[in-house]
């Protein structure tokens, strides 16, 4: 892989706005974008954004304007245009997940794609998970013609499948709690259908309603935003609390937050947010009241008057402005996704990150077995020299961590301290596991069952978080190649 210059620093998190992030005071763990793995993330943007579409769609036209007798003819006329976009956004969301795979899949291991592929969907959590996902956005694409021969109402049963598909994104890109995966799931559909909303509204709807409804042009836009105002208004407030929550689960400080590559990012991110917000405020609450004031001031002035040309002018003023608030708001969200799916590739690519310790890792690179299948590594962490040694470094067995301290001043061992390591891949989540190293005398040992951890050959983290009495806890993040 040909190395890039773009580095992120690794945290906890989903693929959801905050994501409940661990970092580090400084800077965390250094995560390398190759060329491959840029093609991942944008693959993966690639699919967020089919999917907001795709959700946009169904909320506008099966649930917020179903059933307006005022914009029937305008709905209908959308339908007609959006069937295609239809097909697109799930042909990209089909497309852009066998892509994902693949390159995930190229970044494991210098074995074929094919291969790795398809020992990845062997493997749990991330394997079953991609199948599920697949075989939703199947039964979404053979929704139309089930609906047509039951006779019954598509969005809300598509809506249910959007939110399947969104569920098992937010589970296979973050290893967290049930309450944070519910929050991030709530955070992120939220996100979706906003974006997906306003640029329906700016790209189908609004450039469609002078041609379709010249005549009662006005009073249709009134109607429109009238029945949109609550539903958007609800996932405003959503949106918000969901990442309030979100954000409270940090544990350190607003310092290290701001320190760390992957902080900076969620923060301008949520910097976005409030602008995409305060855009979407000012249309609904300044721009739509406006508007249905000049329309009601329309027809009291004849229509052959100049004062009726002025009127009629400062009507469609508004509704151009109203039209390019929701397009920038849109594009904002676009900008929001693509830093979610930042974010998300960056836990998934080490989930381990701890907060508190007074040192940043060392940044990880692969490790190559020994003739004996044992991996042997020694890295500094704080006023230690930590080595670390893996045997057999194999899938599928009982793996053996074995490490041992030394005082860097003293060239002493290091025998009362309190180690705990976690492993996770670097390029997706295969689940977590953690233990404590138990003796110190002076090497600390800790045995993973082949079923709890190293489920999947390739690139493996595994950090120690170390306590001794009298110093600040500290981290180091060892990355291990294990062989099938």
């Amino acid at each position: 892989m040909t190395p890039g210059s773009i580095i992120l620093s690794s945290g906890q998190g989903g693929i959801a706005l905050a994501g409940a992030l661990l970092l580090q005071p400084q800077s965390a763990a250094l995560f390398t974008l190759d060329s491959i793995s840029a093609l991942a993330l944008a693959w993966e943007w690639l699919v967020l954004l089919a999917l907001a579409f795709w959700i946009g769609m169904l909320v506008c036209e099966g649930v917020a304007l179903d059933g307006v007798g005022r914009v029937s003819t305008l709905l209908a006329r959308a339908k007609r245009q959006t069937r295609p976009l239809h097909w697109l956004c799930l042909a990209a969301l089909f497309v852009g997940n066998i892509v994902a795979l693949i390159l995930r899949a190229a970044q494991v291991t210098a074995t074929p794609a094919s291969a790795a592929a398809a020992r990845i969907l062997l493997t749990p959590p991330y394997g079953p998970l991609w199948l599920a996902r697949m075989g939703l956005i199947v039964l979404a694409a053979a929704l139309p013609w089930w609906v047509r021969y039951r006779r019954r109402p598509a969005a809300i049963a598509g809506l249910i499948l959007a939110g399947l598909i969104l569920l098992t994104l937010v589970l296979s890109n973050a290893a967290s709690t049930v309450s944070e995966a519910a929050l991030t799931w709530l955070s992120l559909a939220a996100l979706l259908t906003w974006f997906g909303s306003l640029s329906y509204l700016a790209y189908v709807l609004l450039p469609l309603l002078r041609s379709v409804e010249p005549d009662r042009h006005a009073e249709t836009l009134i109607a429109l935003l009238r029945r949109l105002y609550p539903l958007l208004l609800g996932v405003a407030g959503v949106l918000l609390v969901s990442n309030i929550y979100l954000s409270e689960s940090f544990p350190g400080t607003i310092a290290q937050f701001a320190a760390s590559s992957q902080g900076q990012v969620q923060l301008a991110q949520w910097l976005l947010i409030v602008v995409m917000l305060a855009l979407g405020g000012y249309a609904l609450f300044a721009l739509r009241p406006r508007i249905a004031r000049q329309a009601a001031l329309l027809p009291v002035v004849d229509a052959e008057l100049p004062a009726r040309r002025v009127r009629q002018s400062a009507l469609e003023r508004t509704a151009r402005d109203l039209r390019r608030l929701f397009m920038l708001s849109s594009w904002l969200g676009a900008v929001v996704l693509l830093c979610s799916a930042l974010l998300a590739f960056a836990a998934a690519s080490n989930p381990n990150t701890l907060p508190g310790t007074n040192n940043p890792p060392s940044p990880v690179a692969a490790s190559s077995p020994t003739a004996s299948s044992t991996v042997t590594q020694t890295r500094r962490a704080g006023n230690l020299s930590v080595t670390l040694e893996v045997t057999p470094a194999r899938v599928q067995f009982a793996n053996t961590v074995l490490a041992t301290l030394t005082d860097i001043q003293s060239g002493k061992p290091v025998e009362n301290a309190q180690v705990t390591a976690t492993t996770a891949m670097q390029v997706m989540n295969m689940g977590t596991a953690q233990a404590t190293m138990s003796g110190g005398q002076p090497t600390y040992r800790a045995v993973f069952p082949a079923d709890r951890a190293f489920s999947m050959f390739g690139l493996w983290n595994i950090t120690l978080v170390i306590r001794q009495p009298g110093h600040a806890p500290v981290q180091v993040v060892f990355a291990v190649l294990l062989n099938a």
